[in-house]
């Protein structure tokens, strides 16, 4: 409740539609999660909307991130308990079998301890409150789009940078100068 810290943070997308994101307990300074080799995927998608699972694997495949999806949170804790490594959960928050709030709190209890990004068309403080209560590490607003996605995907380390693109792109230029010579 008002012990845990949240801050919003608006992000415009293309067509300058402001989206909020909740965050718990401020900006992470260093990316967690498991190293990108020792897990199975990058991201696990737990959303029971065709259309926007659809959309977010649009998103992921653009971001070239390796995924799974489930379409409830029944299936995504039957994932992470047999096993199946994944670095950041985005999950949605009402869904059929088991809803995003029980699925976060289930795989809290059983250990999962990287990201788990609440979805939520109901952006009311209350249910923000109550997904990152379950344990989620912070909740955004659907609909979702490639500016937030990529800025959660890039706050947590799961893709790089914009400046470390760049930093790479220039020592590539210097290697194929230092080839020519």
């Amino acid at each position: 409740q008002q012990q845990q810290q949240q801050q919003a943070s608006n992000f415009d997308n293309d067509d300058s539609i402001s989206k909020s994101i909740s965050i718990k307990g401020g900006e992470i300074q260093k990316p967690i999660g498991p190293e990108k080799k020792e897990a199975d995927f990058d991201v696990l998608v737990v959303e029971d909307s065709a259309l926007t699972r659809k959309l977010i694997e649009k998103v992921l495949e653009r971001l070239k991130v390796t995924f799974q999806t489930c379409a409830n949170g029944q299936e995504a804790v039957d994932k992470v308990v047999t096993g199946t490594e994944f670095r950041i959960i985005l999950m949605d928050k009402e869904m059929p079998v088991m809803d995003g709030h029980e699925a976060t709190r289930l795989l809290r209890r059983k250990g999962f301890q990287y990201p788990i990004v609440g979805l939520t068309g109901n952006a009311m403080t209350t249910q923000i409150t109550r997904f990152i209560e379950s344990g989620a590490d912070e909740v955004i607003s659907k609909p979702v789009n490639l500016a937030i996605i990529s800025h959660i995907l890039r706050k947590y380390g799961i893709v790089p940078h914009e400046d470390a693109k760049e930093k790479d792109k220039e020592k590539e230029k210097d290697k194929e100068k230092e080839k020519e010579k």
